[in-house]
């Protein structure tokens, strides 16, 4: 199927097949001259910089997590162990 703006194609006498592999070409030629752009290359390496932030926070967090969950869990059967199983809500 065409892409909107290119439903002429046919009735010019165009091979539909080759306008849809130059519209691919240039899509993928703009894409590719977008991500090598002084201006992209900079943008990139922020995210880049910023994501590896974020995973070493979430790492942290994550770990954190882990150890107060292995403390809780651990407080609780001890609880648990003192009480016979019997829990009571205050």
């Amino acid at each position: 199927m065409l892409s909107p703006g290119y439903d002429f194609v046919p009735n010019i006498g165009l091979n539909s097949e080759h306008v849809l592999r130059f519209d691919l070409e240039q899509e993928s030629e703009q894409t590719e001259n977008e991500c090598t752009s002084p201006g992209s290359l900079v943008a990139m390496q922020a995210e880049l910089k910023r994501l590896k932030k974020e995973n070493r926070q979430l790492k942290m967090e994550r770990e954190i997590l882990k150890k107060a969950a292995a403390f809780f869990g651990v407080s609780y059967l001890a609880y648990l162990q003192r009480n016979k199983g019997e829990v009571s809500i205050h």
